[in-house]
């Protein structure tokens, strides 16, 4: 099994935002679904133009909150509910790219978002590196195919043939799409062998057969080509279909690197979560039926219970299942909805040993949704292990901790002195509890603090942060390297003294 070796979330830094605006994975950051709404409130931008240009602001905010910028970006995606929304997308996204030779690849597709929210994007970026844009002589391409660092993303490539048209014939132009992906993996440096992910688009099915094989004939080796994702979404009346692709040079297992999850492709083309290397992130799964979008329950038990079976789906589309779940977080309306959510998780992890850690956080969703669910696993690793804190216990049904694979997660941990059960005095006496228990739990996960990647501490007063940075740099004392440390400002269930959460890996 591939070894994780950073993870940490970024988080918008408003209070009252608690939902995170992306993750980086080994260098990968990977922001899924950002939406132009207000981060506290939730409420959507007025129109469709301003809800780009304000999803565009929060992709922004996620490369500087991840210690990059938006020249790191590789790889983006819009999704609008109407083809004849497209077209508003590029104005702003070229004025964020002004330079036509230095922009990511780009593409838009059409599918169901959530009431009320008319554009969402997903980006990949690498940090560290810059893009630059390759092309294939003779076949022009609005969007571009850049190489950043060893990775090449391409938009969506057409069967054009260089310095020529398009093909009438499908089965033609199918061969010939492939060919421009394999002519550019060349002009990269890159060969069938380091295809990480291939994707085709058609507005119907009716061509997919067609262009399954011409995809075996134009890589016939089924060892090394990936499996061909097919996606039902609008492609101008010019083509038949078209196909992107993601490659990594050099990479042993590219395939094992990257791969977006799809809980309904056949007709919703919009990724749920991604596979970053050994984990898989899921950021917002919600109630809603993955096919129709249609909720079928308004009350938060059997939205809890729908989410948790779309968890379900999304972690087998993922090669996992729930043996390998490490985190699950919950977003509600309002954190007093807990005790159902209690219930609910309960009856999903019956073994009261074997259940991951999990919180929930209160957020504004959109109309009619009583539950957003981001989870964290890792595909091709054992069972996880749960974690105990000799002495102190949960109130809610959840374990202190957990590894799964070499990642070490935890729940909210608190400022309750173990065995006693005595509760601290004040948000500085919380703090030094809550960093012990950490440390703690990390000593039974077989690690310690310098393997620790983040810390999210959850405060109820801006004026606990100070605290909260002052008890991590005692408890770090000299190291060099500290792990990223997230303030998150909500109101909180319980009392308003800071709790702590952490990832490591060992």
């Amino acid at each position: 099994m591939n070894k994780l070796d950073q993870f940490f979330e970024m988080y918008p830094n408003l209070p009252g935002a608690t939902i995170p605006l992306g993750v980086c994975v080994d260098g990968l950051v990977y922001a899924n679904g950002l939406a132009g709404i207000d981060l506290v409130t939730g409420v959507p931008a007025d129109g469709l133009e301003a809800q780009i240009h304000m999803a565009l602001a929060h992709l922004r905010a996620l490369m500087d909150n991840a210690g990059g910028s938006i020249d790191e970006i590789g790889r983006g995606v819009a999704y609008v509910t109407k083809a004849e929304d497209r077209d508003a997308v590029y104005g702003p996204w070229e004025a964020m790219f002004p330079d036509e030779q230095d922009r990511p690849a780009f593409k838009v597709l059409v599918g169901s978002l959530p009431p009320g929210h008319l554009v969402h994007f997903d980006g990949l970026a690498i940090l560290g590196q810059r893009r630059k844009r390759t092309e294939i002589a003779g076949v022009p391409a609005h969007d571009p195919t850049v190489r950043i660092g060893d990775w090449v993303f391409t938009s969506r490539v057409h069967g054009i043939v260089p310095h020529g048209g398009v093909p009438e014939d499908t089965e033609a132009e199918a061969i010939q799409n492939f060919e421009n992906i394999a002519a550019l993996l060349k002009l990269n440096g890159c060969s069938a062998r380091d295809l990480v992910q291939v994707t085709l688009f058609g507005n119907s099915a009716d061509y997919f057969d067609d262009a399954q094989k011409a995809y075996e004939r134009v890589f016939p080796d089924a060892q090394t080509r990936p499996p061909l994702h097919r996606l039902i979404t609008f492609v101008t009346a010019r083509f038949k279909i078209s196909v992107e692709m993601i490659a990594l040079r050099g990479a042993d297992c590219p395939q094992e690197r990257f791969r977006e999850i799809f809980l309904c492709p056949e007709s919703r083309p919009i990724p749920d979560g991604a596979r970053l290397g050994p984990l898989l992130v899921a950021s917002g799964l919600n109630a809603a039926d993955p096919c129709t979008g249609a909720l079928d329950a308004a009350d938060p038990a059997a939205q809890l219970r729908a989410a948790l079976s779309n968890m379900e789906t999304f972690l087998a589309q993922g090669g996992a299942n729930r043996t390998q779940l490490a985190r699950a977080t919950f977003h509600m309306p309002s954190v007093d909805d807990r005790t159902v959510l209690n219930e609910v998780w309960s009856e999903h992890f019956p073994d009261a040993s074997d259940r991951p850690p999990h919180k929930y956080a209160p957020a504004k969703l959109p109309a009619g949704h009583q539950v957003r669910l981001q989870i964290l696993a890792v595909s091709d690793a054992g069972a996880r292990r749960t974690l105990d804190i000799p002495g102190l216990k949960h109130m809610d049904p959840m374990a202190m901790g957990a590894c799964t694979g070499n990642l070490v997660t935890s729940s909210r941990l608190f400022g309750t002195r173990a065995f006693t059960a005595e509760s601290a005095r004040s948000a500085t006496e919380a703090c030094e509890i809550a960093f012990a228990h950490a440390g703690t739990l990390l000593q039974r996960a077989g690690t310690d603090w310098s393997r620790t990647t983040q810390v999210t501490a959850f405060i109820g007063d801006p004026a606990q942060a100070g605290i909260v940075e002052a008890e991590l740099k005692r408890t770090l004392g000299g190291a060099r390297s500290a792990p990223r440390l997230n303030i998150v400002v909500a109101s909180w269930a319980g009392n308003s003294n800071p709790r702590i959460e952490i990832v490591a890996v060992n």
